[in-house]
């Protein structure tokens, strides 16, 4: 074999694989949507953070949240600023009091019950100095440092998706690489036609990843696209030897 037939059964291997790991990523991000995976992620670490129950009711009843909720059909949102997050909370340790001075906002907190979001607050107020603009980027600095957390749960959960997601697709279209590399030895017209289809994925840029939402659509035009460029490789089950009593 010549080494140019040798880079052709690369090439289509590494299609094979791109292809297959491009549906993957639309079937990952469509059960994270229908799962609401974002929203739910950080809704259990917004319960983990609030850790006084009636400072997490006033949180949400804050009208930066409840606003934010409303905007998705009484949802709970997927993603929460840093600032949003110190606003909100730092208005909602007093609720009677919307415009809340510096003086008054250390009051609130000094009187919460002995909890975490306790802990973490009185130590930003010692190091705010008595500005309230301090206050409120100190606590949003380190709400971002808790979220970067959060996405790190977040990724673990997509990567257990993927995991599984990968395995039901590979045995679904039985994509066995010994035996698509086999195919591609033996067979010229083979090797070419996939080398033409990666060129021309290359050249419409089919492979980069979209940052559209996905939808049930975007699935079923990525399993078309999908059994477009792989059917001429041998994928699939054989039943044809199965004998139907």
């Amino acid at each position: 074999m010549t080494t140019n037939a040798a880079v052709d059964i690369a090439i289509g291997l590494i299609l094979m694989y791109l292809v297959l790991s491009l549906i993957c990523t639309v079937f990952n991000e469509f059960i994270a949507t229908l799962l609401k995976l974002r929203a739910t992620t950080l809704r259990s670490a917004l319960i983990q953070i609030l850790d006084v129950p009636t400072l997490r009711v006033d949180f949400y009843n804050h009208g930066l949240i409840d606003g934010g909720n409303a905007t998705v059909n009484g949802n709970h949102v997927s993603y929460l600023s840093g600032q949003t997050f110190a606003m909100a909370l730092l208005g909602s340790v007093d609720p009677t009091k919307p415009l809340p001075a510096f003086a008054d906002i250390e009051s609130a907190i000094k009187s919460l019950p002995d909890s975490n979001i306790r802990d973490v607050l009185l130590a930003q107020v010692i190091t705010a100095n008595g500005k309230l603009d301090q206050l409120r980027d100190n606590v949003a600095t380190w709400f971002d440092h808790s979220m970067d957390r959060v996405a790190g749960v977040y990724k673990r959960y997509l990567k257990w998706i993927s995991l599984t997601v990968g395995f039901v697709i590979a045995l679904a279209i039985n994509a066995d690489t010994i035996v698509v590399g086999k195919s591609l030895w033996h067979d010229g017209a083979l090797r070419a036609e996939m080398v033409q289809t990666a060129s021309n994925m290359v050249a419409s840029g089919q492979g980069a990843a979209s940052t559209n939402p996905v939808s049930a659509s975007t699935v079923v035009q990525s399993i078309k696209n999908t059994e477009q460029e792989l059917r001429p490789l041998p994928l699939g089950w054989d039943f044809s030897s199965i004998v139907w009593s």
